[in-house]
């Protein structure tokens, strides 16, 4: 991973070009932005140009072909690039540093070693929002004074939950979401996306680019975004809301599938020129790194709900100001005419709004299940309640 193979951050990547050509890199950097914008590939070709050890110049970037930046291209990555994810929902301070019944923390193990392979260590902390405060603390004085040869890039969607005195040692870089016409043109040249298509992704992945790349590679728009089209459909033209249970149901499956399809093929655009790691327990086995299990299917019915609620928005805008207005899902675009003269303007308002209200209660410790029964009750009833979700018991 290059730095000219970075989209839509040109500041960034500008900066950290000069940074590295003058050898004035700081030692810890902290890239905050939203899920899937592009903070994990970033920091892993900043990684790569910095250790390469003939690195090109006009502009500089890693050369591609020492042995530092071969292992940062293979798939088993370098092992002076490393990725620390979180060991479950949280950072565990044993993760760093040598504690009493679990594997070797990695900086024991490494941090006092110059690199071999390449010019520099790197050591990526992935979800730094999830450091528990012992492993924080235990990071500030490297974190402040890290060895000449060693670098530190924290990596997070909420800064705002990560203690100031981890804040304050590092450099701050905020990556934002690219502009949607620009987002068009890459996808459309890069992976030879239909404009219909890259137009879709480039609006549901709200200028993401991670989110919208792993789409982009299947060559065509996701079976299940048609199916959450089809399933959004099926639930405002329900005559009783005894089938919201069975479309809930169905929406958590599509969901499901949509995970899987993106866990295949996520490491290509974004997981690839590190070691990533996770120490299990007693026995110190290394695993492939990744978010928990429900963190991941969390954040697909996110994905899901905001693809329910474009639907919504597409039928507010057909029901309003008629056919031939631009909408989201153009490929669908006769069978949400059709479907737009079923409900009022205002069933899709609520509607609209219940799916958003949804969608924002998934981070918390919402049982997920009764958070989507109820959705679809209300979305099959015929009248929306809004306000559905503003109980303490969800």
């Amino acid at each position: 991973m290059k730095l000219s193979d970075i989209f839509g951050q040109d500041q960034t990547v500008a900066a950290f070009r000069r940074l590295i050509e003058q050898d004035t890199l700081a030692g810890s950097y902290l890239l905050e932005g939203a899920e899937s914008v592009g903070k994990t590939s970033l920091a892993r070709a900043i990684a790569q140009a910095a250790a390469c050890k003939n690195p090109v110049s006009h502009p500089f970037d890693a050369c591609g072909d020492c042995q530092s930046c071969r292992l940062a291209d293979s798939a088993s990555g370098n092992p002076e690039i490393i990725l620390i994810p979180p060991a479950g929902e949280q950072t565990q301070i044993w993760q760093f540093w040598n504690r009493e019944g679990h594997a070797s923390g990695i900086l024991d193990q490494t941090l006092q070693y110059t690199a071999v392979f390449g010019r520099k260590r790197f050591y990526i902390i992935d979800r730094a929002e999830t450091l528990t405060n012992a492993a924080a603390n235990s990071l500030l004085k490297v974190l402040e004074e890290p060895p000449p040869y060693a670098h530190f890039i924290l990596l997070t969607t909420h800064a705002g939950r990560i203690i100031p005195t981890i804040l304050s040692r590092c450099q701050r870089y905020r990556l934002l979401p690219v502009g949607q016409a620009r987002l068009v043109d890459y996808l459309m040249d890069r992976y030879s996306c239909g404009r219909e298509t890259a137009e879709t992704l480039a609006v549901l992945s709200e200028g993401r680019t991670g989110w919208a790349i792993t789409l982009a590679q299947q060559g065509r728009e996701p079976e299940w975004i048609t199916a959450v089209v089809e399933l959004t459909i099926r639930a405002i033209s329900a005559k009783t809301p005894e089938i919201g249970l069975k479309l809930a149901d169905d929406f958590r499956q599509i969901a499901n599938k949509s995970r899987k399809s993106e866990e295949k093929s996520s490491r290509s655009p974004d997981d690839n020129g590190g070691i990533a790691i996770e120490r299990n327990g007693e026995d110190g086995a290394l695993s492939q790194a990744g978010a928990p299990p429900d963190k991941l299917a969390r954040s697909a019915l996110s994905a899901a709900m905001n693809w329910g609620a474009s639907v919504m928005h597409d039928l507010l805008l057909l029901r309003l100001q008629g056919d031939d207005l631009p909408i989201i899902y153009r490929s669908n675009r006769e069978r949400l005419i059709q479907a737009a003269a079923l409900r009022t303007p205002q069933f899709y308002r609520d509607s609209l709004e219940l799916l958003v209200s949804a969608q924002r209660m998934l981070p918390s410790n919402v049982n997920v299940k009764l958070l989507t029964d109820t959705l679809f009750l209300h979305l099959t009833s015929g009248n929306p309640q809004p306000d559905a979700f503003n109980y303490s018991s969800y």
